[in-house]
């Protein structure tokens, strides 16, 4: 194997690297450099074996190497999710069984469904000199995401040539050594962080398609003003029960990997300066730990009250919503039957309710992911 230097090109390249790839370049060449492997995570093992092996290969590569990894792992991201958007406005989505009920009766372009993120972004940019969502046709979406769809898949396919290319200058060896780095960018907390981030995008895209097919075969069925009046208040009532549930759950949980609320953040545990600048030693020691102590239990005592209060607010929550549930059950059964609620009517409701818990579940199911990376 050959040492080669650095050439101009290369150092072009380099320094053409955005500053939220540095990180993970700056840790995977630390990883590679490190001749002490007693530091080095266990999911990370075998980097001085990499070194040993692989041993002289340009930093540069190395660092080129993860750079790519990590710019193709994001565009892969990014066309999954126009890909959803496409599939949101052209009815085609087969995987999710609640879609599947809906699907026959809104392939027709005048009832596809098409989601705001796009609308906005042909609005923003002027694409076919817009300005007004009324004048988006569907031609226009669909010619809109594919050549979003189009850019991406040009910006991959130069990104795995380059990849390519580089890992064809190490001469051997490479596929091992290219696993490794691609093992470590994607367990990167940054990049866990990107995932999470288009994943929860593309499942709220879902769920609000299905949220809006929903209220669309509602208004099929010729509701008057109150029944709308009914539904929404149903649903909004269940959009905030499930959130409170979840604020505490997610309440809970912070606590329990000490991601408190900014209000008691901001009780400061350092000791202020008129502390730290006392001369006497002994005097100054204690006066810091008192500090602590006191700074220290009024958090407990905080925590404890915000808690209480957090239940209490659940539990208000879910009063109320049974109040009204209540309430519009009798008034049903006392109203003529072609004012009530039909029979069709009740079971979009009903979807919809449980549309809204799922998507709710879903987004604060992702945010305990952040707290247990601190």
């Amino acid at each position: 194997m050959k040492i080669r230097s650095i050439t101009s090109s290369k150092k072009q390249r380099t320094r053409t690297i955005s500053m939220s790839c540095q990180q993970i370049i700056a840790s995977v060449h630390h990883q590679l450099a490190e001749n002490n492997t007693s530091d080095i995570p266990r999911d990370h093992i075998g980097t001085s074996e990499l070194l040993n092996a692989y041993d002289p290969i340009d930093s540069s590569d190395l660092q080129y190497l993860a750079v790519l990894t990590h710019k193709l792992s994001v565009v892969n991201y990014q066309r999954k999710l126009w890909n959803v958007y496409l599939k949101c406005g052209t009815c085609l989505f087969s995987e999710r069984k609640e879609l599947q009920g809906y699907q026959q009766e809104t392939t027709t372009r005048t009832l596809c469904i098409w989601p705001f993120p796009v609308t906005s972004m042909i609005i923003a940019q002027h694409y076919n000199d817009i300005i007004h969502e009324n004048e988006i046709t569907y031609d226009i979406y669909v010619d809109f995401i594919k050549k979003n769809l189009f850019q991406l898949d040009a910006k991959a396919t130069l990104y795995k040539y380059e990849f390519n290319a580089t890992k064809h200058r190490i001469e051997t060896g490479s596929d091992k050594l290219t696993h490794k780095i691609d093992d470590f960018v994607q367990k990167n907390h940054q990049v866990t962080a990107v995932r999470l981030h288009f994943e929860a995008r593309m499942e709220l895209a879902e769920y609000v398609y299905l949220d809006q097919v929903l209220q669309f075969k509602f208004f099929q069925e010729k509701p008057n003003e109150q029944q709308i009046k009914l539904a929404q208040s149903i649903c909004a009532l269940q959009l905030q029960k499930e959130k409170s549930e979840q604020e505490l759950i997610l309440f809970k949980f912070g606590i329990l990997y000490k991601k408190l609320p900014d209000s008691l953040n901001a009780l400061e545990e350092t000791p202020s300066t008129l502390i730290t600048s006392i001369t006497n030693s002994q005097q100054r020691e204690r006066l810091s730990n008192n500090y602590m102590r006191i700074i220290q239990r009024a958090k407990a005592d905080l925590m404890m009250v915000l808690t209480q209060a957090t239940e209490i607010k659940t539990q208000e929550h879910q009063t109320n919503f049974d109040t009204f549930m209540a309430q519009l059950w009798n008034d049903q059964r006392h109203l003529p039957q072609q004012e009530r609620l039909s029979t069709t009517m009740l079971l979009l409701i009903d979807d919809r309710q449980k549309n809204i818990l799922k998507c709710v579940k879903h987004i604060y199911a992702l945010k305990p992911s952040f707290f247990s990376r601190v």
